[in-house]
């Protein structure tokens, strides 16, 4: 380097920016392990709003009210009763041979003897002491559900799979099959009570295409079911508002509501004294 030239300066101004910059960035990091301390960290679903859900639970809190009010209703004219097996070639109590052969999705051929669990189906009251239920082709109805004193069968028509049985009579009547819903078409929720071992119990159910049959068996059409799993045979089938729609009964499209109208003319005709029901 020249002795009269300035010195230069380049070399220690970088070396001196680095510093800088190094300790700037320590004093960065220093800061902010004191401002951001570690922790360990956890996945949290966070809480839902105040309002989330509500409506989804007061759609299934509406619908709970409304099944055990329909439920309510009915249970003063719905008894439970208890069915077993016929034995072999036994024709059921009051039997009424059948007016036309069997179809192949009737059901119709006997239980084996063998068969002895017992099971329950939902009776309609549809006179004071008279009440109607379905029954399976092979069973017969015996008892309530809850007592052992024979019942009286007053007929067992095969063809319908239909039986009355008398019992004691109740003050609350009998269900009004004259103020019963009709005209049902379709695509809309009902309310369906069927039988267990501790009494008559409910669910809704949506029916979704249905069809209008003419059948030779009964006095009104019947409403045929398209896709009907959630409607049982034997099941009593009615409307939101509580109105009885029918009785649910086997077809060899799979099922089909019983409208009350027919059941009411059916008991009126085949029951001696089952005058029509006011």
């Amino acid at each position: 380097m020249s002795a009269n030239g300035p010195e230069p300066t380049s070399g220690r101004e970088t070396r001196l920016l680095v510093l800088v910059v190094l300790v700037s960035l320590a004093v960065l990091l220093l800061l902010a392990r004191f401002r951001f301390p570690e922790a360990n960290l956890a996945t949290v679903n966070p809480s839902p709003g105040p309002l989330a859900g509500m409506a989804a639970r007061a759609t299934f809190e509406e619908m709970s009210h409304t099944l055990a009010g329909v439920l309510g209703r009915a249970t003063p004219t719905v008894d439970v009763i208890r069915l077993e097996p016929l034995p072999a070639g036994q024709p059921p109590d009051g039997a009424r041979a059948p007016a036309r052969p069997p179809t192949s999705g009737s059901g119709a051929a006997a239980l084996p003897a063998s068969v002895s669990a017992p099971r329950f189906a939902a009776a309609l009251r549809v006179r004071a002491d008279l009440a109607l239920l379905h029954v399976p082709a092979g069973w017969r109805p015996v008892a309530l559900r809850d007592q052992a004193d024979p019942i009286e069968v007053v007929l067992s028509d095969l063809d319908r799979e239909i039986a009355v049985v008398r019992l004691p009579a109740s003050t609350a009547g009998s269900a009004n099959l004259s103020g019963s819903a009709s005209g049902v078409t379709g695509f809309l929720y009902v309310a369906v009570i069927y039988a267990t071992r501790s009494g008559p119990t409910i669910q809704p159910a949506f029916i979704g295409r249905t069809d209008t049959e003419t059948d030779a068996r009964w006095s009104a059409p019947l409403v045929v079911l398209s896709g009907s799993a959630s409607v049982p045979v034997g099941s009593l089938v009615y409307a939101i508002d509580g109105r009885l729609i029918g009785i649910a009964s086997r077809h060899d499209a799979g099922v089909a509501i019983v409208p009350a109208a027919a059941l009411d003319d059916a008991v009126a005709r085949l029951v001696p004294g089952g005058a029509p029901n006011e």
